[in-house]
């Protein structure tokens, strides 16, 4: 709920939300074998939405406006690398 920084930021204005997202190669010496989607909502509305496999990184920025109230973050499983 963005309605709740500003409350406890008074007299900062919110403009963006920077991110890095990615996925790494390998976890504690174990390839990753998945991909995985990476969602950016403000009020309900997508605003960025990527697939991603191992070893991709990506710098986002999504524009606030003032009267944007709640921004929301979602990673899913975007399924398996491995053919079935």
């Amino acid at each position: 709920d963005l309605t709740g920084f500003r409350r406890h930021l008074p007299g900062i204005e919110i403009l963006r939300f920077r991110s890095t997202l990615g996925i790494p190669k390998n976890t504690e010496g174990n390839p990753v074998e998945s991909r995985a989607e990476f969602w950016v909502l403000v009020d309900g509305a997508v605003r960025y939405r990527r697939m991603m496999t191992p070893g991709m990184y990506e710098p986002i920025e999504i524009e606030l406006k003032r009267t944007d109230r709640f921004l929301t973050l979602i990673t899913t499983d975007g399924g398996s690398l491995k053919p079935e």
